[in-house]
């Protein structure tokens, strides 16, 4: 390859050359180096891509287990109360993330405090329950004195009913042997007048024989 210039002042023609040859196999050498590079660059990439993908996927598993394991934890704890299984006594592991860790905590604080109340509740029931059964046989007692009370009462009543007519009938009675009484005064006084009178009647034939026989 060659290039040439004409200077006319000088009437000079000035011109340089050179081969291409060795350029080309330079070029060559070049291309090839540069593939060579490209290609070491693309399996480093596609190396370093991969061994990234890999990284990746194991953090987003462990991420998944300390994030999704302690969720589906709960999301069963939950499950187990809403159905009426609920273990009061049993409490949610610890976990490895602070946060879960806190959340846990505060559960089984929750958890303990509900147990807590229920037996509290149930031991007030339990009481409430005995309490209940006592005033039932009081107040089964508490009937049976009262129906014996009732009984007595209207025992007593039959009887003040009795007494009312045996009363009646002593008052009747005794009214009867007062106007018996009364009759007899009365016939007593008639017989005592009849008595007079004869009596009268004998002093008078008395005192006439008396006076027959002085004569």
């Amino acid at each position: 390859m060659s290039y040439s210039i004409y200077v006319p002042q000088l009437d000079l023609i000035i011109g340089t050359g050179f081969y291409t040859d060795d350029i080309d196999a330079v070029l060559n050498d070049m291309k090839m180096l540069s593939d060579e590079q490209l290609s070491q660059s693309m399996r480093t990439i596609m190396l370093f891509t991969f061994i990234i993908v890999v990284v990746v996927s194991l953090f987003g598993f462990v991420i998944n287990r300390s994030i999704i394991s302690p969720i589906r934890l709960f999301d069963e704890s939950i499950r187990s109360f809403a159905s009426g299984d609920a273990d009061l006594t049993a409490r949610m592991p610890d976990f490895t993330v602070p946060e879960f860790n806190q959340l846990s905590k505060n559960f089984n604080l929750f958890v303990k405090s509900l147990h807590q109340i229920i037996s509290n509740v149930s031991a007030v029931s339990q009481d409430v329950m005995a309490e209940t059964i006592s005033m039932s046989e009081r107040s089964d007692k508490v009937n049976s004195v009262v129906m014996n009370q009732r009984s007595e009462t209207e025992q007593i009543a039959t009887a003040m009913a009795e007494l009312t007519t045996s009363s009646h009938e002593i008052s009747s009675n005794a009214e009867q042997a007062a106007n018996s009484a009364q009759d007899a005064d009365n016939n007593a006084q008639v017989a005592m007048g009849t008595v007079n009178e004869a009596s009268e009647s004998v002093k008078t034939l008395a005192s006439e024989l008396v006076m027959l026989f002085l004569n």
